[in-house]
């Protein structure tokens, strides 16, 4: 008997999830079966034959099983001296003693019971969602390998990132299909024609955004206009974000901020090579890039919303502000991209399964305690009316919203989840695509021989690159194309949802279902590529020559395509277009390692290189490097009387590197004493002989 109620109370696997019975998980249902239920058969089958034999003969009722036996054979005298039910209510100190009895000595295995009756719910819940999905006639393949309440969760949660592990269910399913995140089902589409059916025909449809946990703390509780849902706030910010940041005019406002920020990029690499020990006889010194492009793409997006900017050769308090908003960036986007237990099923949010929502809450209060900062200092100087210059974004959106309330979120708010959503998809997308475009270089010599020696022609070596150029520089294009093709900056895009019934390829599409476009997948899409995993940036001279990233050829939409394309795009194309010519140009690279440079992505709502990019670096830009104003005093004056002074033990033979018109290294001129004496004895010559003027006295 106890065996009996120790199994009816603990929370057996195949009750809770009745399809998962017959594995008999803990071999429960095989110790029931053939040990206690035989053995109790048994012994209650003797007890009835018992009192069948005596009831013939003729024996009186004693006992309940007599009383069951004339149940059954229709006596009406059922139990002969029995209670009355309405005799308990007068045994009140019988009824006390049970309740103190409980009171003290709980039921057992309580707890058990509840735990297994909140499973059943969730799986319930489950059920009738599966249910109702199977309701509907002629939706997509659903992907096989789904989980019980998680759905297809971990399979996207394992050491493959889930873009490539959603690629290989397409090759198995097609380019449409669903899967089950959690209990919601999403659509997951890789083709360009059906992506185009999407953004075209059905983009109303799908043109809100999933609720997820990092975007209610992070963003604001979707004030964050990027990830919020459609309608008039979000139409009207959008529209201010486009006005006052990325319009065309603005951002020729704002070009002296990105000019400027990657001249102080490009001079302090070469202040960190002039200053550290020379690796080895190639005269370079080795740098992790990607925190680099981090550092100088940061600058760029926090000079334009806040008029500030985090120097690198700045005190400590100012480099650990710089790491803190970098960082908790970066944390932000990695919760954002990542499939949590607590969005794919709401009523397990609350245990907090990994400690995600936890990490988000912290990562949340230390942006919002930054950015409300950089919004409080803007309108302490705007009440003592002590704005100069031109006005950053966080000013004008102060003008703009003048303290009114939108969308049910007050002005401050706008204000913080506005400036925090432009600099950290920009600073992040622009970073992401420069590491794997030099990542890409270093592995495909052939093309970063022609990337230089389109600079070398266009460009020559006697001055720096202008943003002007960038239209001449066509091979230059091409690798960022290239680049956003093999490394989308999101590959999975934003997450969508639609908000009505539609048809999708034919497919009826339920409202609610999620859409998961894998852009990686279809811009790696042999169909529209050949050779598509190949770093090939010339197709884009050729083949695919009037295909852009605009989100108007659907075989190439890293920046997504429609209403929710991104609305940076200009911006980020630019800087990352100017960057990549400028620090080419500037600085010959090579791999310091002899093995390739390692591709591994890591997890998120953007395709961060997961290691580090350390690249060994050489200045080519001799102008440049003759230039700088820390190694010579009035850098533009002709004074030769340096070099008999404070400059006196410095040659030109290639091993003072502050002075090296011949070059250095292995690919030194081999002519230099020969063009330094015909130099010498031409001039003294020149100067003995004839006396010389300007034009300008005659």
């Amino acid at each position: 008997m106890r065996e009996l109620f120790h199994y009816m109370g603990i929370f057996v696997s195949g009750d809770a999830v009745p399809w998962l019975r017959f594995l008999d998980i803990g071999g429960h249902g095989k110790a029931m079966k053939k040990q206690y239920a035989k053995v109790l058969d048994n012994i209650v089958l003797e007890w009835f034959e018992e009192h069948r034999q005596s009831r013939t003969k003729g024996g009186d009722e004693q006992d309940f099983i007599d009383a069951m036996l004339s149940v059954l054979y229709g006596q009406e005298n059922i139990i002969a001296g029995g209670m009355n039910d309405l005799d308990f209510n007068n045994l009140v100190y019988l009824q006390a003693s049970i309740k103190e009895a409980m009171r003290m000595d709980s039921l057992p295995y309580a707890n058990s019971i509840a735990a297994g009756l909140f499973t059943i719910i969730i799986v319930s819940y489950y059920l009738s969602r599966r249910w109702r999905a199977a309701e509907y006639k002629g939706s997509p393949p659903e992907a096989k390998g789904a989980w019980p309440i998680l759905g297809h969760l971990p399979l996207l949660g394992g050491s493959t990132p889930p873009h490539i592990a959603l690629g290989a269910m397409a090759d198995k399913y097609g380019p449409i299909f669903t899967i089950r995140v959690g209990v919601y089902p999403s659509l997951v589409i890789s083709s360009s024609e059906i992506a185009k059916e999407c953004f075209t025909t059905n983009d109303l449809s799908v043109n809100s955004r999933p609720k997820m946990a990092a975007v209610e703390h992070i963003g604001y509780n979707y004030a964050m206009f990027g990830f919020g849902p459609p309608g008039p706030y979000w139409r009207e910010i959008r529209k201010i974000v486009t006005l006052e940041l990325l319009s065309i005019r603005k951002l020729e406002l704002l070009k002296h901020i990105r000019v400027s920020e990657v001249t102080t990029f490009l001079e302090e690499l070469h202040k960190t090579w002039s200053t550290r020990q020379r690796e080895g006889s190639n005269d370079g010194v080795v740098v992790e890039l990607k925190q680099w492009f981090g550092d100088m793409t940061l600058n760029v997006l926090v000079r334009m919303v806040t008029g500030k900017r985090y120097s690198v050769a700045a005190d400590e308090d100012e480099k650990k502000e710089a790491r803190r908003v970098q960082n908790a960036l970066r944390e932000f986007f990695h919760y954002a991209g990542l499939f949590l237990v607590g969005d794919a099923v709401p009523c397990l949010r609350w245990l907090d399964l990994g400690g995600h929502e936890k990490a988000i809450k912290k990562t949340a209060k230390e942006l919002d305690t930054i950015v409300g900062e950089w919004v409080e200092e803007h309108k302490r100087r705007r009440a003592k009316g002590d704005a100069k210059g031109e006005q950053d974004f966080i000013d004008a959106m102060l003008s703009v919203l003048d303290g009114a309330e939108l969308g049910g979120f007050d002005a401050d708010t706008i204000n913080k989840a506005t400036s925090l959503n432009m600099i950290a998809a920009g600073s992040d997308t622009i970073m992401v695509t420069l590491t794997w475009a030099i990542s890409l270089l270093l592995n495909n010599s052939r093309v970063l021989e022609r990337a230089l020696n389109e600079l070398d022609i266009k460009i020559g070596r006697q001055r720096v690159v202008s943003e002007q150029d960038i239209s001449n520089l066509v091979y230059i294009q091409a690798i960022v194309k290239e680049t956003l093709r093999l490394y989308p900056p999101a590959p999975l895009s934003g997450p969508r949802e639609f908000t009505e019934d539609c048809t999708i390829a034919g497919y009826h599409i339920r409202k609610g279902t999620r859409l998961t476009m894998n852009l990686w997948k279809l811009q790696t899409n042999p169909k529209n590529w050949p050779e598509p995993f190949e770093f090939k940036p010339e197709r884009f001279l050729t083949t695919h020559k009037k295909v852009d990233v605009k989100g108007q050829h659907f075989e190439l939409i890293p920046f997504g395509s429609g209403r929710r394309a991104c609305p940076g795009l200009a911006l980020g194309l630019q800087m990352v277009q100017f960057t990549l010519a400028s620090f080419l140009h500037a600085f010959e690279i090579l791999n310091p390692s002899s093995t390739p440079i390692d591709m591994t992505e890591s997890f998120g709502l953007t395709n961060t290189k997961g290691t580090p990019l350390k690249v060994l670096i050489k200045p080519l830009n001799l102008w440049k490097i003759h230039s700088d104003p820390t190694v010579w005093s009035d850098p533009a004056e002709f004074k030769p009387e340096r070099f008999l002074t404070s400059h006196k033990d410095v040659d030109v033979k290639g091993q003072h590197f502050e002075l090296m018109p011949f070059g250095s290294g292995r690919r030194v001129c081999p002519g230099i004493n020969f063009g330094l004496q015909m130099m010498l004895l031409t001039l003294a010559s020149f100067l003995h002989v004839f006396e010389i003027s300007t034009s300008a006295n005659y």
